[in-house]
């Protein structure tokens, strides 16, 4: 399986963000009502470039690269519908790369839901068969992984439901972040507070109203790979 350099990965995901970011001004007059609630201009949806492999095995590459930088974790996760998608590539390579004599352990993945399952075990964290196997919550170390970071409310979700299992959060990747923030403040499953420092979003959009509205096409005007992340894959 021959996957592309950290840098042809970055291009390939920056080009295809161009068709998932859209604005308002492309699409409809009305403001877009996003998951955390809040309205906005530009709405993001990561779900096209996550379903087509060839795109989540680019992105998940990059997460693992940064992973590989962190050094500490042994599970890997988050939210729903971007762990589905995110967490099984990223495991899947951090297996090839295990097995290629390399040195280094698999990282498990887990999914985390918005609720409690109504039904069966009726539980809100799913872990993989090999997290089962391999894995004592208590020694492990978390980097949970998302699509799109708006307000950081599913990342707490996922920090709260993760601590209650005994689980260490160090870190939060991202493909994409809104907030504007280089940390993450967030309080576990007791209410007390945590500082995500170590958050590494592959890009970030910034809200720039007046770019928005003078080009439909703002996309590449407003996407830019955070400087920490950028050094952390190319150099």
């Amino acid at each position: 399986m021959t996957m592309p350099s950290d840098r042809a990965a970055l291009l390939q995901i920056y080009s295809a963000l161009g068709d998932a970011v859209v604005s308002t001004v492309e699409r409809r007059p009305e403001k877009f009502k996003l998951s955390s609630g809040v309205e906005s201009e530009i709405y993001c949806d990561l779900r096209p470039l996550m379903l087509d492999m060839s795109m989540c095995f680019s992105i998940a590459r990059l997460m693992q690269r940064l992973l590989e930088r962190l050094g500490s974790a042994t599970v890997i996760g988050g939210p729903a519908l971007a762990a589905a998608f995110l967490a099984p590539a990223v495991n899947f390579l951090s297996i090839l790369q295990a097995s290629s004599g390399a040195g280094t352990t698999p990282v498990h993945p887990l999914m985390i839901t918005r609720d409690k399952k109504q039904h069966g075990t009726q539980t809100d964290v799913h872990f993989s068969y090999g997290f089962g196997l391999n894995v004592n919550p208590e020694n492990a170390h978390l980097v949970i992984l998302d699509d799109v970071v708006t307000s950081g409310g599913s990342i707490e979700k996922c920090v709260q439901v993760a601590t209650r299992e005994g689980l260490t959060v160090d870190a939060v990747i991202a493909i994409l972040d809104r907030t504007g923030k280089e940390e993450l403040t967030v309080h576990d499953h007791e209410g007390n507070e945590i500082v995500i420092d170590k958050y590494w979003p592959l890009f970030e959009l910034g809200e720039e109203r007046a770019e928005i509205r003078r080009t439909p096409r703002v996309t590449k005007r407003i996407l830019a790979v955070p400087d920490e992340v950028l050094v952390k894959l190319v150099h």
